[in-house]
């Protein structure tokens, strides 16, 4: 735990503690005993701060600065519950609880007086949180957008807004989820109760989900996929936000926007009616007369699954079948800040991968890895007008026969089959420039000099290494994020965009070539019978990292221990000679 200048921090003399007398029967029926069950102890902390800390009017807790209250169960909020509840002891509850190790979170922020000193306003959570109250018979409600996705505090603040389930799946059918347009109006009513904060970028993000619409890896930052069954998806939104530097108040609205090909699914192959360049070109045409009113923050490319039923740009679920074919088509999604028309035009410019070396048929690719994309993008950006706004850097896959051929960023639609996928990464920038039309007072905006692209990657450290039965446990989102967050603080780099990445680790190109590979496969696994034998997709594991995007080079701030890196695991593993 950090403890800044001024500051001072001792455990509390009041020890929180869970406990229940439990009553049992005698043996012969005649009479019965009263003991003591099982205590639990939560050791709190106070901090002693220099200058007064004020609470938020009407509520009970201290809560950072542009963040509502965690919907993660405190211990407080469970002996409230469990209090007026008819159940069982709760001590045969808690035995196999775990606990946030860090049970506290500390803003500063630091505003300047009339006088020219600084004034700490320090705000405090210290109620450890539940992590796992399932076990407990409380349902965390950590699907909604005041749970996990204010937890990231400080120098980079995320909020998560995922769609409710409004009909749980069954035998017969799947899932079925609030449309995007759902999630965003409860983004923008959140917004208005956060005017402290101010957007940076909007991100479409996914999550892996059961049938029964739980969804899985809000907090977990691994998770696997299936390989010939059915993989079930959800789709979120994910605000990244900073706190605004005049310490000043002004609500943001945002609205979107989406730009997708109309696609017919035939039984032989797929119709599309633009290409990405054509599709760009028909949009800006549109914004001429009809512009988007208000200021474009983020462009971003998603994929959309695609049926003889149509394709609905607004739909947040969707199933993918591991043994069969599924037919996927690009769109564009703009997100802006609700305002007066800022009267730009939108484009995007594609940097792909080198090929050092070919494949052949017992070989793989060698492709130029990440930083000397980045690095060509780089020199690009270095020549652009002053009026040039980056607005997004995405990475994307490309599928294809290994690295046979051009790579066509400009395709709209493609197919996953039901065995062996090849993937090749590529580097997307977003951008906007002012709609000459309309004269130099529509400018983008005010800029210091050309953008120095470059970025910083956030893996979540190994907590254990896989064993025999298990996958490995490793740091989780809200962890990860928080780390994201301090950094931002420690160096004050200026941010562009923010990257929610998901990738294989112990398969595909990452196995060897660690998080900057750029390209990637499926892993097969062999089914023997007595009279057969044949190739499947095979079960993978996946691990969320987060990307982000920066304006010029910061040195590392000075950082304590670090964990096991999987990178270092998966590349020791792969170079290891067994002996037999």
């Amino acid at each position: 735990m950090r403890i800044f200048s001024g500051l001072s921090c001792e455990k509390a003399s009041t020890q929180y503690t869970l406990g229940a007398a439990t009553t049992s029967d005698s043996n012969d029926g005649g009479s019965s005993t009263t003991k003591r069950a099982r205590d639990e102890h939560f050791t709190l902390f106070r901090i002693y701060v220099d200058g007064a800390v004020h609470e938020p009017a009407g509520t009970e807790e201290p809560t950072p600065a542009g963040i509502e209250e965690p919907t993660l169960a405190t211990v407080k909020d469970y002996r409230q519950n469990r209090s007026t509840a008819c159940s069982s002891p709760i001590a045969d509850a808690v035995a196999n609880q775990t606990y946030q190790i860090d049970p506290i979170i500390v803003v500063e922020q630091r505003t300047e007086d009339a006088t020219g000193a600084y004034m700490h306003n320090v705000s405090l959570w210290y109620i450890p949180f539940l992590l796992n109250p399932k076990r407990m018979n409380v349902q965390p409600d950590i699907k909604r957008e005041d749970s996990p996705g204010g937890a990231a505090v400080g120098g980079l603040i995320s909020a998560d807004f995922i769609p409710n389930c409004i009909r749980p799946g069954s035998f017969l059918s799947w899932a079925e989820f609030e449309p995007f347009s759902v999630i965003l109006q409860r983004a923008n009513q959140w917004l208005t109760q956060n005017g402290t904060l101010e957007i940076r970028t909007c991100e479409t993000v996914e999550f892996n989900t059961h049938n029964s619409g739980e969804i899985v890896n809000v907090i977990n930052s691994s998770y696997v996929v299936s390989g010939e069954g059915a993989s079930r998806y959800v789709r979120g939104l994910r605000l990244w936000m900073q706190p605004r530097m005049d310490g000043g108040s002004v609500v943001q609205q945002i609205g979107y926007f989406n730009i997708l090909p109309s696609v017919q699914v035939g039984f032989f192959n797929t119709e599309v009616s633009h290409r990405l360049d054509s599709l760009i070109h028909q949009t800006n045409e549109m914004f001429a007369t009809n512009p988007i009113q208000g200021r474009i923050i983020t462009i971003e490319t998603v994929s959309l699954k695609v049926s003889s039923n149509g394709t609905d740009p607004d739909c947040t679920s969707w199933t993918e079948r591991g043994a069969g074919s599924t037919t996927f088509a690009y769109m564009l999604r703009i997100f802006y800040i609700q305002g007066p028309p800022a009267m730009e035009l939108i484009g995007v410019a594609d940097f792909v991968p080198g090929v050092l070396g070919e494949g052949g048929l017992f070989s793989r690719p060698v492709l130029e890895p990440f930083p000397q994309v980045l690095g060509k993008a780089h020199q690009w950006l270095l020549q652009q007008s002053p009026a040039f706004r980056l607005v997004n850097v995405q990475t994307l896959l490309h599928k294809q026969r290994w690295t046979t051929g051009q790579i066509d960023t400009l395709r709209m639609v493609y197919t996953e089959r039901d065995l062996h996928s090849y993937y090749v990464r590529y580097l997307r920038l977003a951008y906007v420039i002012p709609n000459q039309a309309y004269g130099t007072a529509y400018a983008s905006g005010s800029h210091s000099g050309p953008v120095r692209l470059n970025f910083k990657l956030f893996v979540p450290g190994m907590l254990e290494p896989p064993a025999c039965c298990t996958t490995g446990t490793f740091e989780d989102q809200l962890q990860v994020r928080e780390r994201v967050s301090v950094w931002m603080r420690a160096t004050g780099a200026k941010v562009i965009a923010v990257e929610t990445i998901p990738m294989r680790i112990f398969s595909g190109a990452e196995l060897r070539e660690g998080f900057n590979t750029m390209h990637t496969w499926n892993a097969t696994t062999t089914h023997s019978t007595g009279q057969s034998t044949r190739q499947a997709k095979a079960a993978e594991l996946y691990l969320t990292l987060y990307r982000v995007y920066i304006d010029g080079t910061y040195p590392e701030p000075f950082g304590g221990p670090t964990l096991p890196s999987v990178e270092d695991y998966m590349r020791e593993r792969a170079t290891a000679c067994t002996i037999l």
